[in-house]
């Protein structure tokens, strides 16, 4: 690794981290420390063999020749010797390479998986390492001495590893066997994948016996190693494997390069990058010398991995064999008691077994039996000395390991300081002064026998003082008749105890005894009242499981073997007559707690109550899809406002939540019913909280409302209603019980968030600024007036082009308008215009009065005319609208009906996870349409002929008209919507002749002495007058002449006829009859 040195020595800035071994199949981690990995003790030894994946060694000629390694598929082989005679104890093989981690290969044709995995990245530069080991025993005792086939390793070759001569590649296979013709010893198998460069790694053992000669004695030891990527030239003469100070050479392995590339395991000279050597050596054995040895590795500029050490040390085969023993913390008489022992194994050999355990229990305390896995007991008679029991334990104790733990009972029948005796043997132990445990402890008098005076027991609230009357349950003093209520699902640290009290034959408090703790056995039990029945659920009091409760409030027969508990020791302390004791029940109702002492019963009836109603499921009930956990305005729709809901609402058990595991009574519901079988115990909504999530000032959190039925279903926990929430957005739902069976309401306490809610549809209104025009008197003006299609009342009418009003109305299921589609539960809103309620689309769409882009109401806060109606002015246009100058056989657009759709996008909740885009629409279907119309009139203003004079001004009549599709007909009820009129100025004047018209060309070129008078032009049943000043003469004095069209500008979606004025050319159209002769 000369190469290696030489370009990283300058970046390797410390030794290699540290990591745990790992003895199972874990992730690769980098640098293991060498640590103890598995211990073997009998006539041990060990042997192995080697393989290089390399094909030559460190060429300083040709560096690349190093570089050279086999392939995945190549396979290589190795021969391994195994003493006759030998029994392989285990076998482990060991392989390492360059680059990312190969753990899996094959060893004589089987496929091996490391179960130990390593990694070094501490070199830098990209020069990363992998080890692994596994445990290959099965293979090697199929196989036994011979050549062995190692393949499937891949190892990286080229760059950082190739330019620096550090690529490794290799296979290592170690062998522990036992043999009879080996000395007693103890074989230690160090793992780890740790990099050394300049600096010691010492390893030392302690796990052996040796004896303790006078004179000092040597006895065999061996030490052998497993090293990686260690070179043949690079040593500088500070690679030495060190044995109780003592340098391990040979002839393949000198001073000073112990890693060099070469294995004395197999003989082999050339094991590129891989050395597996093992050496006999020495230990020396005295009195005055620790059973300790060391060993130490030592590197100098040869950056190593170290794998592997094996180390034999001679000992003697005995194991240091402990016994624990533990006795009871009270001994009496007549009350049985407990020992229990365990055996223990300080190593550092096996202990086979059998092992024995003596114990030698004290006059006044008799075996009685034992248990414990792989023990069996026998005892001996009694004697004056006590009883001797000897137990056997048919298991191996390893090293560091204990047996199972063996129970021996006794019966106690004297007092007095009794001392119990255990030693354990069986096993060639080497040190004694352990191997006994002892246990004393002083035996207290029998207790005295059951003293019951009492007449009878009953259940209290509290302490009852002796000769203190009992109460009736009504009563709320503590020495009363227990009457509850409890919470169901209470625990033992949060409920009110109930109490046991003995009483005399006038029901007064009684002490059991006034001198001694009084045991008194009884058995307790439950009986359901309302719901008469259990639904599975078990009590329990006094620190025992009661039965199921007993039903219709019945307290079961006193010799019923399975209604009552077992049985409950009450302890009645000297002079107390009432013992408290705790009761649970996890569901509710109203029950019956029952007491038994031999024939005397008692009990005490008392109600279950709820903790808290909980919501458990709101779904819709069209499809079952329930409440989705999200409520944002951006998520999906849940139901339409006053959509029906299924909802489910149960009882929660004390501390719990809807998220709890098992969190709700299962007998709610079950209470008795009515003869008609509704249920009688009903929630119901106490109170609907409207949310807000946006900052509209128009928000109203009062609108809406919950829309119940009956309960629909009652019973197994839970009751369901039917409710509809009235509004759009989200509310939370908040849930009471009014006086569960007479103690009280629960809640209100359960709430629940329920939403979104949006619209069900939509509804329309146009409003025009005028009715059907009627003109002067002409009855056939109401044929052509287009009338409501549900009724004989015109529809509401405007101009083409003229604003009108257009609402829309945002719908719950009843056809109530919802109050809150606004802000964040709004969604826009697209109008279109169509042919008739519920119609085909018009070709053409409404406009605004400012826009005729596609209509969208997107704001409906600046909207807002009152609440729930979004409202917009609107404006539409008919195809073929009046012109001046339109020829009289023009066919302009009939009076046209056009009525207003609404609709908008929505998403609605499908299932969890899912959603499907819908449509609120004011078109539901044929049947169901809410879509108001208007009729769209052509109009114009009419101006009419007149002669005119230089003189005076000129007076034109001007008319509103409309349309009626075959003739243009007089509107006398128009009122202007503006509120004032128009003044004459807006008059213009066209194609003017003669004396009127100027150099220009026509149509624009009248003189400007042609105006309006400037006065307004007041319009009374939609006619008036519009005055021209005089034009005065010509600059000649002669009259002015000629002819002029006159439009005027009352409003733009009432366009002007073109009036014509004559002036000086004026020819009667009458013919005098002397005129004709």
């Amino acid at each position: 690794m000369m190469s290696i040195l030489r370009s990283l020595s300058r970046r390797l800035g410390a030794l290699l981290a540290l990591a745990l071994l790992a003895l199972l199949v874990r992730p690769a981690h980098a640098d293991t420390p060498i640590a103890l990995y598995a211990a073997y003790d009998g006539r041990m030894n060990f042997t192995g063999t080697q393989v290089s994946w390399r094909a030559y060694a460190n060429s300083t000629r040709d560096a690349t020749a190093a570089c050279v390694v086999y392939t995945p598929t190549s396979t290589l082989t190795a021969n391994l010797t195994i003493p006759l005679g030998a029994t392989i104890v285990a076998a482990h093989l060991y392989w390492a390479g360059s680059g990312t981690g190969d753990y899996n290969v094959t060893l004589q044709g089987t496929a091996v998986s490391a179960t130990r995995r390593h990694t070094s990245t501490t070199v830098g530069g990209g020069l990363n390492y992998y080890g692994a080991a596994a445990d290959v025993t099965s293979i090697v005792k199929a196989k036994g001495s011979g050549t062995y086939s190692f393949s499937g390793l891949s190892v990286s070759n080229g760059d950082p590893w190739c330019g620096s001569q550090a690529v490794l590649g290799g296979f290592s296979l170690l062998v522990v066997y036992s043999h009879p013709l080996e000395p007693e010893r103890v074989l230690n198998l160090y793992e780890g994948f740790r990099y050394v460069q300049n600096s010691t790694v010492n390893v030392s053992a302690s796990n052996f016996r040796w004896a303790s000669p006078a004179i000092a004695v040597k006895e065999k030891a061996r030490v052998g190693h497993i090293t990686w990527e260690g070179d043949t030239t690079l040593s500088g003469g500070g690679e030495r494997l060190l044995f109780e100070g003592t340098e391990l050479t040979d002839s393949m392995n000198p001073a000073g390069n112990q890693f060099n590339s070469r294995s004395n395991i197999n003989g082999d000279n050339n094991s590129y990058g891989v050395d597996f050597d093992a050496y006999d050596t020495t230990v020396t054995i005295w009195a005055g010398y620790d059973a300790v040895v060391d060993t130490s590795y030592q590197t100098g500029q040869d950056l190593v991995l170290l794998g592997a050490e094996v180390l034999l040390v001679p000992t003697l085969p005995v194991s240091d064999m402990t016994v624990a023993l533990t006795g009871p913390t009270e001994l009496q008489v007549t009350v049985p008691a407990n020992y229990k022992i365990v055996l223990s194994n300080n190593g550092p050999y096996t202990a086979p077994g059998p092992l024995t355990a003596t114990t030698v229990l004290p006059v006044g305390v008799s075996y009685t039996s034992a248990s414990g896995t792989n023990w069996s007991c026998s005892a001996g008679a009694q004697t004056s000395t006590g009883q001797t029991v000897i137990c056997t334990y048919t298991g191996a104790v390893a090293p560091g390991s204990s047996s199972s733990e063996l129970t021996l009972t006794t019966a106690v029948t004297s007092t007095g300081e009794k001392t119990t005796k255990v030693t354990v043997g069986g096993a060639d132990d080497d040190k004694p002064a352990n191997n006994s445990a002892t246990h004393t402890i002083v035996a207290k008098a029998a207790p005295p026998p059951p003293s019951t005076p009492a007449a009878a027991y009953v259940f209290t609230k509290g302490v009852c003082p002796i000769g203190s009357a009992i109460g009736a349950a009504t009563d709320s003093g503590p020495c009363s008749i227990y009457a509850g209520p409890r919470i169901a699902g209470e625990t033992p640290l949060t409920s009110q105890p109930i109490y046991v009290t003995a009483v005399d034959t006038a029901n007064r408090a009684v002490a059991q005894s006034k001198t001694v703790a009084t045991p008194v056995t009884m058995k307790f039990s439950l009986s359901c009242i309302e719901p008469v029945a259990n639904a599975g659920v078990r009590a329990s009091y006094a620190g025992t499981l009661l039965p199921r409760c007993t039903s219709n409030g019945q307290m079961p027969a006193t010799g019923s073997a399975t209604d009552w508990s077992s049985d409950v020791q009450v302890n009645f302390p000297m002079n107390v007559a009432s013992v408290p004791f705790s009761f649970t029940y996890d569901d509710v109702g109203s029950v019956q707690l029952n007491l038994l002492q031999g024939t005397k019963t008692a009990s005490a009836s008392f109600v279950s109550r709820p903790w808290k109603l909980g919501f458990r499921s709101i779904r819709r009930e069209s499809d079952g899809v329930e409440d989705p956990v999200d409520h944002a305005p951006t998520d999906p729709g849940f139901a339409m406002a006053g959509e029906p809901l299924s909802v489910e609402i149960g009882v929660l058990l004390y501390g719990k939540t809807e998220k709890d595991a098992n969190p709700w009574a299962p007998n709610f519901g079950n209470e008795k019913r009515n003869a008609d079988t509704t249920c009688k115990l009903a929630p119901t909504l106490a109170s609907v909280q409207q949310n807000k999530l946006d900052t509209a000032t128009t928000f109203q959190p009062s609108a809406g409302e919950v829309r119940e039925s009956d309960i629909t279903q009652c019973g197994g926990g839970s009751a369901v209603m039917s409710q509809a929430w009235t509004e759009v957005g989200i509310t939370n739902f908040i849930a009471k019980l009014d006086n569960y069976l007479g103690v009280g309401d629960i809640g209100p306490t359960a709430e629940r968030t329920v939403g979104r809610f949006y619209p069900a549809y939509y509804t329309t209104n146009l409003f025009g600024p005028f009715a059907c025009p009627l003109d002067d008197g002409n009855t056939s003006t109401e044929k052509k007036c287009l009338f409501d299609w549900n009724s004989e009342a015109p529809m509401p009418a405007v101009y083409a082009g003229q604003d009108f009003r257009g609402e829309v109305y945002a719908q719950n299921v009843d056809g109530d308008p919802v109050k809150n589609f606004v802000g964040d539960w709004y969604k826009p809103v697209t109008l279109t215009a169509v042919a008739a309620s519920g119609g085909a689309v018009l070709p053409k769409n409404f406009a605004s009065a400012t826009s005729f882009a596609p209509l969208k109401m997107t704001d409906p806060n600046t909207k807002l005319v009152s609440y729930g109606e979004i409202a917009g002015t609107l404006t539409y246009a008919l195809d073929k609208p009046y012109t001046a100058g339109d020829a009289r056989t023009t066919i302009w657009t009939a009076p046209s009906l056009v009525f207003l759709r609404a609709n908008s996008d929505e998403v609605r909740l499908t299932g969890t996870g899912t959603s499907a885009r819908v449509q609120i629409k004011s078109m539901r279907a044929p049947e169901a349409v809410s879509e108001g119309g208007i009729n769209v009139l052509n109009g114009r203003t009419r101006v009419a002929n007149a002669l005119g004079t230089d003189i005076l001004p000129t007076p034109l009549a001007v008319q509103v008209e409309y349309w009626d599709g075959s003739t243009w007909r007089a509107h006398p009820g128009f009122v202007d919507p503006t509120g004032s009129a128009m003044n004459s100025n807006t008059a213009s004047f066209i194609d003017c002749t003669y004396g009127l018209a100027s150099a220009a060309s026509r149509p624009n070129n009248c003189l400007d002495v042609l105006a309006g008078d400037g006065k307004p032009v007041d319009l009374t049943q939609g006619k008036g007058t519009l005055w021209l000043k005089r034009t005065g003469k010509l600059t000649s004095g002669r009259s002015r002449d000629g002819q002029v069209s006159v439009q005027f500008k009352l409003r733009s979606w009432l366009p002007s006829t073109n009036g014509r004025v004559t002036f000086g050319r004026y020819r009667s159209p009458v013919i005098y009859m002397r005129e004709v002769y």
